[in-house]
């Protein structure tokens, strides 16, 4: 059995930045496992036992058990940041709203980064670096690209009245998941549109928990 709380699978460069990130916020011990996803260590039959999908990131709770009495292992990122948002809600500085309604707006933001930023992202991944050259569609790109910049510009608007975060004052895991989702298209190339949103990134950027996440690859 770990040592740690948590173990993640995954790694700073992928999508399991945003659980790590999660971790570090709430002050929770973890340990990383990364995978060779390039070569393919994500389709090893161990591996695959515990995400059937063969992708990152894949959560492990050593706290909880599953009914095989195994450690609880869940996937899909954001179904992992509403876990330990929930999970962890008695935090001093909890990262999901306790009233019916902010937690209404908190998955609100959340499905906003779901359905309108994270899909455009992905595609534009995939034709770049993530397929291998011969199954890329390049010309997919600039449409992607202005997807990306419209959602960005929804999320100006909403910031526009000076909030910090999008549910106002409070920082919350939907900010990880839309914050990391926009760092990811930027280092991409992506030029997002200047603005509230960009401010926002950049707060973000500057959080000591992002850094301590970074700097675990």
């Amino acid at each position: 059995m770990s040592g740690q709380q948590y173990t993640v699978f995954g790694g700073p460069k992928n999508r399991a930045l945003r659980v790590m990130w999660c971790l570090e916020e709430l002050g929770a011990s973890y340990e990383i496992t990364d995978l060779n996803l390039f070569g393919g260590e994500q389709r090893s039959e161990s591996y695959l036992k515990l995400n059937p999908a063969g992708k990152v990131p894949t959560l492990i709770d050593h706290e909880v058990k599953d009914d095989q009495g195994e450690p609880f292992a869940l996937t899909e990122s954001v179904a992992i940041l509403n876990y330990l948002a929930e999970k962890h809600a008695d935090h001093d500085t909890p990262l999901i709203p306790s009233a019916l309604t902010d937690r209404a707006r908190y998955h609100q933001w959340m499905s906003f980064g779901a359905t309108e930023l994270e899909p455009p992202a992905w595609v534009y991944a995939k034709q770049t670096f993530i397929y291998p050259e011969p199954r890329r569609i390049t010309a997919i790109k600039p449409t992607c690209a202005f997807e990306l910049q419209r959602a960005v510009k929804h999320l100006a608007r909403s910031l526009s009245d000076g909030r910090a975060f999008v549910l106002g004052d409070t920082l919350s895991a939907a900010d990880i998941f839309i914050s990391q989702t926009m760092m990811w298209a930027e280092l991409q190339g992506v030029e997002l549109p200047e603005g509230p949103a960009l401010d926002y990134l950049a707060r973000m950027k500057a959080r000591p928990a992002l850094q301590r996440a970074l700097a675990r690859g």
